[in-house]
């Protein structure tokens, strides 16, 4: 499943945020289709939820989520490198 912000870059100055960039989770217990199961899957959205409220808006912009079997990724486009 990949979720990506596509309006995002109406929204702002692409300029500002030229480097791209993804935080990947590998899962620990996937279930039998490779995805998180209940348990790991709130822990993962805790840990990323923190995450994503802890980065500096001005710097960083989180642009999407990609969950395949076995992994969780974000992805963020940042000013700096």
């Amino acid at each position: 499943m990949f979720l990506i912000d596509l309006v995002v870059w109406e929204e702002i100055n692409q300029d500002n945020y030229p480097y791209a960039f993804s935080i990947k989770l590998n899962l620990k217990h996937p279930n039998d289709d490779g995805l998180p199961g209940s348990e790991e899957l709130k822990f993962i959205n805790e840990l990323e939820n923190a995450f994503i409220e802890s980065i500096n808006p001005e710097s960083h912009l989180h642009v999407g989520t990609v969950t395949l079997e076995l992994f969780k990724s974000k992805i963020l486009r940042s000013s700096k490198w």
